[in-house]
């Protein structure tokens, strides 16, 4: 009885809440949000990335994956793109979406095979990440 009373008013809280109940839970990691006071031009925001990778001594895999974002998105250089994430991924090895992204980079580059590789990585961290289940969905091999 306790149980029944216990699941309806959950479903009874779900029901009630419509559209807002569903979304993204990203476990882990940070946020950063950078608000300037007039429009930053790319390539001084890629030179304030560059020069926070050697005040950081290279130690912080931050600055390494905002540089990723512009060479990635902006240069499409996938290899520097590439380069950029195996250096934050050992700065911060249980952090999925690194490894996410050096899958997608290989992706973008038709080396499936290593792409897998980071992919699977991705999904033993965070198996109920809706981007692992993308993933095993896009890869079926990838389940164990």
């Amino acid at each position: 009885v306790i149980s029944l009373a216990i699941i309806l008013g959950g479903l009874a809280a779900f029901f009630m809440k419509g559209e807002k109940s569903y979304g993204i839970d990203f476990t882990g990691g940070q946020v950063q949000e950078f608000k300037f006071e007039k429009p930053v031009k790319i390539e001084e925001a890629r030179a304030l990335f560059q020069k926070a990778i050697g005040v950081c001594g290279g130690g912080a895999p931050e600055p390494y994956f905002n540089l990723y974002l512009i060479v990635f998105n902006q240069d499409k250089n996938y290899p520097e793109a590439l380069k950029l994430m195996k250096q934050a991924i050992p700065l911060a090895p249980k952090f999925a979406r690194y490894y996410y992204e050096a899958g997608a980079t290989l992706e973008m580059m038709n080396q499936i095979d290593e792409a897998k590789k980071y992919f699977a990585r991705h999904i033993e961290l965070d198996p109920e990440n809706p981007v692992s289940k993308k993933l095993l969905a896009e890869f079926p091999d990838l389940a164990k």
